[in-house]
């Protein structure tokens, strides 16, 4: 990023080993023109009936765990393979919330995820 000039590097004069980093102008105009660049997609999703954003949202945990199974990305800190996911009555259930996990409580990036 330093050398395309969208960052500055400032060394500290008490610490050489230490710097801050700033944004330059090219910098900043690249944040500005992305920052909201989801936020038509988080429009119309806002206005699709929950049906409809829990129908896409299995889609795609489908698919991110298939491409997983095949190798073809590597998902970390999914529900699915965590220590602390299990079955109880036969259904979904996460040990460490110690709640019963419908489909739309899946996590594809859990914070509390520990590697099963």
């Amino acid at each position: 990023m330093e050398e395309k000039k969208l960052i500055k590097k400032y060394i500290s004069g008490e610490d050489t080993r230490s710097y801050t980093i700033q944004l330059t102008a090219s910098g900043n105009k690249i944040v500005a023109e992305t920052e909201n660049f989801s936020e038509p997609l988080r429009q119309l999703l806002a206005q699709s009936n929950p049906n409809r954003q829990f129908e896409l949202w299995q889609g795609i945990y489908d698919l991110i765990q298939g491409l997983n199974q095949q190798g073809i990305i590597s998902v970390q800190r999914t529900c699915t393979s965590c220590k602390h996911y299990a079955f109880k009555n036969k259904l979904p259930y996460c040990s460490l919330l110690e709640q019963k996990l419908l489909p739309k409580d899946i996590r594809i990036d859990c914070p509390e995820f520990e590697m099963a």
